[in-house]
């Protein structure tokens, strides 16, 4: 490190216990070209000595005020314990660190899935999905910014569905400085809009059944009904089956072959080929098998024992 020292660094102080050493690199400039020579220097002084000890190093971000010394050895703690997510790095940056984190813990997926669930007023599912992205944290030992940056992007999803629906909740009472207390304000606040979307819940199910019963003859998608109701695929299954009390796909297929036996009797001149097409099969073989699934005959059979 001689040469790295001599140019940039006017004091080091080191402090060693059992496993680990701490340095303090006193520079009038700490910009990122001296902060990547350091972290540069350090990297060949543990490539040169990986075959007599094996090290880790955590590199924090600069301070100009003494004070802020002890707050920065815990953050190179905490830096240390996220090598988690590849233990083949040698040398962590917090900045660095801080992307890693937040590229190996997106929970877009999980905030969306909370706000279709304030959307539509469901409660149970918006509570599920909040704890499940904090146990994950919790589980991995996240350092403290990943809590509170999920706390405010939910929150700020809870401030707009909120807006839209007229309903009126309290200023910003999230605790920053305590997460437990800033998960029951959210909960609360969730309860809030869910407790007066129960006329919104009920429109929007009448919607969805109106939507299929007037597509029936096409073949319908999950995915793309999820999307025309902007729900996400994974919570439209779920919630689908919660209000029909079946899963998607065995729905619409029941709706088509009840929408087929009405055809067949009502419109016995029609070709069966002509039925599957209408009704939004694919081919006549996966009509006639399906057909037959459900009601034990064939269509051409049943046409044939109802028109009697």
């Amino acid at each position: 490190m001689k040469q790295f020292l001599s140019s940039s660094v006017d004091l080091i102080c080191i402090s060693m216990s059992e496993n680990s050493m701490s340095i303090i690199v006193n520079t009038p400039d700490m910009g990122d070209e001296i902060i990547k020579a350091f972290c540069d220097c350090v990297v060949r002084i543990v490539e040169e000595y990986k075959s007599l000890l094996n090290a880790v190093v955590a590199v924090s971000d600069p301070c100009d005020n003494l004070e802020l010394l002890a707050i920065l050895s815990k953050k190179t703690q905490t830096i240390l314990s996220c090598r988690i997510l590849d233990e083949t790095i040698e040398v962590l940056r917090n900045s660095d660190i801080k992307k890693r984190l937040e590229k190996h813990f997106d929970f877009s997926q999980h905030v969306n899935v909370m706000s279709n669930a304030l959307s539509v007023g469901n409660y149970d599912v918006f509570v599920n999905a909040l704890d499940e992205a904090f146990a994950q944290l919790l589980q991995n030992k996240m350092p403290f910014y990943i809590y509170t940056d999920l706390t405010d992007r939910v929150y700020q999803a809870m401030k707009e569905i909120a807006q839209t629906k007229k309903i009126l909740i309290e200023a910003d009472l999230i605790k920053k400085g305590d997460i437990y207390g800033s998960i029951d304000y959210i909960k609360t606040v969730a309860f809030k809009i869910c407790e007066s979307s129960e006329t919104v819940t009920d429109d929007r199910n009448k919607k969805i059944l109106d939507y299929i019963d007037e597509n029936i003859s096409k073949d319908l998608y999950l995915e793309g009904i999820a999307e025309t109701f902007s729900l996400t695929p994974t919570y439209f299954s779920r919630y689908f089956k919660e209000i029909t009390g079946v899963n998607f796909l065995k729905y619409v297929t029941q709706k088509k072959i009840e929408f087929a036996k009405k055809l067949l009797l009502e419109n016995p001149k029609l070709q069966i080929n002509d039925i599957a097409t209408m009704t939004g099969f694919t081919s006549l073989s996966v009509f006639a098998r399906t057909f037959k699934k459900y009601e034990g005959v064939s269509p051409t059979v049943y046409k044939e024992i109802h028109l009697k």
